[in-house]
């Protein structure tokens, strides 16, 4: 809304007073102008009213030249809304065959991307059955590379086979030599059978025999061995003529003759019946002579087995 000018300008009319003679409103004299009133200093009413005037006119001068700009202003916009328009018709013409030219490129480049896609699945497949194949082929050589359970690792390495293949659960053979299974002896017949020493003690035996009496007896005629005593040949100082005979011995047919070689023979005396005999009792006495090593030239590595 525009301002008038009745609605601004003070003192419009210029006229005199009445009272004083004096213009209703004067220029202020520059010494006051620049000073401004001071303390206990009246300001005179032409002086008042000059002042009030005169914001009224810079007000007006003001709109006026905001009016003159708002109108150049006005001009621009409408040329530049002009020129805009000019060229968003020219550009959109520009679009409007960038974008079919854009359509005509995006629809090759699709058909180039299909047949881009088609190749590369086609490669891709390839490409998967030959990693499947060296998958497999990787597994079945794993499979003959790493120990299985019940299989035997050597190494000098401090690292262990569970970090070295990284399965399964070892256990360490210690102090122990390996070898090889014979069917035919019964100490190496079984798989995991242990025996055998690192060392050998020869020892000595000594035996003490104590002789037990088990039955002292005196042997009867029944049980002495059956047998027949002689008699000498010639000589003989008696003679006994007939048979004489007591609970022991008979004498039969002895030739009193001393010229005569014929030898006469008593009955067979003795029953050769049974008997008891000593036992004899021996106790055995180990003494150790030495110790000696049954240990084979070595070589010390670690060596697992796989349990799990």
């Amino acid at each position: 809304m525009p301002i008038l000018e009745d609605d601004v300008l003070w003192a419009k009319n210029l006229q005199n007073d009445p009272t004083t003679g004096r213009p209703n409103r004067e220029p202020i004299p520059p010494e006051q102008l620049h000073s401004g009133i001071l303390r206990n200093q009246g300001i005179a009413r032409p002086f008042y009213n000059q002042i009030l005037y005169q914001q009224g006119q810079a007000t007006l001068t003001l709109q006026s030249e905001y009016i003159a700009a708002d109108g150049v202003l006005q001009d621009n916009l409408d040329a530049e809304i002009l020129a805009r328009s000019t060229a968003d018709t020219a550009l959109q013409g520009n679009l409007d065959i960038e974008a079919a030219t854009r359509a005509s490129a995006d629809t090759l480049l699709q058909d180039n991307i299909d047949t881009e896609a088609n190749t590369r699945l086609t490669t891709d497949n390839s490409l998967q059955g030959q990693i499947d194949s060296l998958l497999t082929a990787l597994n079945d050589l794993t499979d003959k590379v790493i120990p299985k359970v019940g299989d035997t690792w050597i190494t000098k390495s401090t690292e262990t086979p569970s970090d070295r293949f990284g399965v399964g659960t070892w256990s360490l053979i210690e102090g122990k030599m390996l070898i090889g299974v014979d069917g035919a002896d019964t100490d190496f017949d079984t798989i995991g059978e242990e025996g055998g020493s690192k060392d050998h003690v020869h020892t000595a035996n000594s035996n003490t025999i104590t002789n037990t009496i088990v039955d002292e007896h005196t042997l009867t005629v029944a049980q002495i061995p059956a047998h027949k005593h002689s008699l000498p040949e010639g000589g003989a100082n008696f003679a006994v003529y007939g048979t004489t005979t007591d609970t022991n011995t008979t004498v039969e047919n002895f030739n009193a003759d001393t010229t005569t070689t014929t030898r006469s023979l008593t009955s067979e005396i003795g029953g050769s019946e049974g008997h008891t005999h000593t036992a004899a009792s021996s106790s055995t006495t180990t003494t150790t002579l030495d110790t000696v090593s049954n240990m084979n030239p070595y070589h010390v590595v670690y060596i697992w087995e796989r349990t799990a």
